[in-house]
């Protein structure tokens, strides 16, 4: 199943693979069901998201909607819809796997460009603000794993 994929991220690159954050899936998931089952649907939800194999996702996803369709439908339904975009990092070589199914290193630049531009109130030009960010990112790609090439040599 695919997701309705909404915004301009679709339209300006149609072809490039959107991959969801499976925190926050999680995160969405667990409001949908009691308590006392917390615990239990992160275990079965952990399962999932760190299969070692696509053949072993879709055993652990049919395992999943078998065991909690009936006691809680909503997150069965909703992990469904979103599955290929969940899984769209089994895509990429194995040793991506981990840093593209969440949006931690994404979250993590735009807390160091907030960090950076906090301290500057007011930008008297549109040209201090993109050299703030170019030392950014460079800042970024040259202390981490450069992931997504926020800057590139022209």
């Amino acid at each position: 199943m695919h997701s309705q994929r909404i915004g301009a991220a679709d339209l300006v690159y149609p072809k490039v693979l959107m991959q969801r954050c499976w925190a926050h899936k999680i995160r969405n998931l667990v409001e949908m069901v009691g308590k006392k089952e917390v615990n239990e649907l992160v275990q079965d939800l952990r399962k999932i998201h760190l299969a070692k194999s696509r053949t072993e996702v879709e055993w652990q996803l049919r395992r999943f909607a078998k065991k909690w369709r009936g006691r809680y439908p909503q997150p069965v339904e909703s992990l469904a819809q979103d599955a290929e975009e969940l899984l769209n990092f089994y895509r990429l070589e194995k040793s991506w796997w981990s840093m593209t199914k969440t949006t931690n290193l994404l979250e993590r630049t735009f807390e160091e460009v907030r960090r950076r531009t906090k301290i500057i109130r007011v930008f008297n030009k549109r040209q201090s603000l993109e050299r703030i960010l170019l030392a950014t990112f460079y800042y970024l790609n040259s202390n981490q794993a450069p992931i997504f090439l926020l800057t590139q040599n022209a």
